[in-house]
């Protein structure tokens, strides 16, 4: 009878938890189908697409980069300009950004994208197409019709992030990405990562030391609700498990949890984490740390976090710039009488713990697809000097942790235990793709509402539902 009360008890909590943060949203707000067929930027209501990255964020707004149009651009001037630059009457600003890049080599992987320009008399169209086919996986097929001097900018991305094995998925627990007033059952992939005093304890090898410690705790396991306890180093499930760990990387997380960081005011709040991905020439970078004004700065400020990482100098403070020793003791609170030893101990003991936290990872990311086509410049003869332009420009898009080899899945407890670093996305964030010899991103978007993520079904009803039957 006891048991019967506490389990009642702990349901009726956790849907006054889970209540407490769902917010009012309008489903018909995002009824566009964003996957499949490409669809118009028009259709969208909170989504703009930039071609630089010098571009303002608007709180609410998704915002989209992808330098592929900056290619198009390049292939114009040289191409059909000999070399020049074009003249727009009442040109936005970008044209001037455009202009100063022209000779700037490709910084996007050749298989993700097709880049031309040409006249309609030179039978563009049909070379746009036999390119889209002879590189692309996925393509769109062009019927513009163009006249004989009439000129088209095309510029087509496509990219499928695809892992070595397929993360763990979430479908029992809801999780909701929340934006402003409102919140959106979204679908979601992760895992989860161990880890004991600021040591990674995943390992490929199943026979390591690291491995056989960890067993000895009896860790508990849930594989489709039902509670697996296994000892045996070499079970199906934690060979499974291990293999898609070296997938994630935890650059820095500033995150709420136990024990509390005193420096966790003065740092930049969030955490980075980077995804490798079968594309070993690749760099996914995630971030939930609060964005600059644009997407510039934006990417600037996360890599620069990343580069005093990596150079082990002590990363710069939430303003930017690099902390000093007055303010780290400040953060400590009284030191009067504590000397200057013990002072420098708790300061490293602090700040590792941003590099190094403990307890489990529990990692939690809003799957992420579209296929959009955008029009930057118009078809508006009267805008440009001499020429008649068309341009079409088409972003396909897909993050959602799929991998070439399956796994078992363990499902993903988004709960998880007080003492666990929850890195759990459920507000806006970034994300950007670079080629690691490049120093800028062909790809960026600040994720600032729901309209791009994956929705799902799953809703606190359905939760209570399924825990009940475990």
């Amino acid at each position: 009878m006891k048991n019967t009360i506490k389990s009642i008890l702990l349901i009726f909590a956790i849907i006054s938890i889970l209540n407490q943060y769902k917010h009012s949203f309008a489903a018909d707000s995002y009824e566009v189908d964003i996957y499949n067929t490409p669809i118009e930027s028009t259709q969208l209501k909170a989504t703009r697409f930039t071609p630089i990255l010098d571009t303002i964020i608007t709180t609410g707004e998704n915002l989209i980069y992808c330098s592929t149009f900056q290619l198009a651009w390049n292939k114009f001037c040289l191409d059909i300009l000999n070399g020049k630059t074009t003249e727009i009457k009442n040109a936005p600003d970008y044209v001037k950004i455009l202009n100063t890049m022209i000779n700037e080599p490709a910084n996007v992987p050749e298989d993700s994208y097709v880049a031309m320009a040409g006249y309609g008399k030179d039978g563009i169209v049909d070379k746009i197409n036999n390119e889209l086919k002879r590189k692309l996986t996925i393509y769109p097929i062009i019927k513009n019709k163009l006249s004989q001097m009439s000129v088209i900018l095309f510029s087509c991305f496509y990219k499928n992030i695809i892992f070595e094995y397929e993360f763990e998925k979430n479908d029992i627990v809801p999780h909701y990405f929340y934006f402003g007033n409102d919140s959106v059952s979204v679908e979601t992939f992760g895992g989860i990562f161990f880890r004991k005093d600021g040591i990674s304890l995943y390992d490929n090898n199943s026979n390591s030391e690291i491995f056989k410690n960890y067993l000895l705790g009896g860790k508990l396991y849930r594989k489709e609700g039902i509670s697996l306890y296994d000892k045996n180093l070499n079970s199906v499930i934690f060979k499974n498990h291990s293999l898609f760990l070296p997938q994630f990387k935890l650059i820095y997380v500033n995150e709420p949890g136990e024990p509390s960081n005193r420096f966790c005011k003065y740092f930049p709040q969030g955490f980075i984490i980077e995804l490798i991905s079968k594309s070993k020439d690749d760099e996914i970078i995630i971030s939930t740390i609060k964005p600059d004004v644009n997407l510039l700065k934006s990417y600037e400020a996360v890599n620069n976090v990343i580069k005093d990482i990596e150079s082990k100098k002590m990363i710069r403070n939430k303003d930017g710039k690099y902390p000093l020793a007055s303010e780290l003791i400040q953060c400590l609170g009284n030191c009067d009488g504590v000397s200057m030893d013990r002072i420098e101990k708790e300061i490293n003991i602090d700040y590792s713990r941003l590099l190094h936290p403990r307890g489990n990872l529990r990692l939690i990311i809003p799957k992420i697809r579209f296929n959009i086509i955008n029009i930057f410049l118009g078809s508006k003869k009267s805008d440009f000097k001499q020429y008649d332009i068309v341009d079409n420009h088409n972003i396909n898009f897909s993050l959602c942790g799929k991998g070439i080899q399956n796994n078992i899945y363990i499902k993903v407890d988004t709960m998880g235990n007080s003492s666990d670093t929850r890195l759990l996305i459920s507000n806006p964030f970034i994300i950007y793709i670079r080629k690691k010899c490049s120093n800028s991103p062909y790809f960026m978007a600040y994720i600032g509402n729901a309209e791009l993520l994956v929705k799902s079904d799953l809703n606190d009803e359905e939760f209570i539902k399924n825990y009940l039957q475990r």
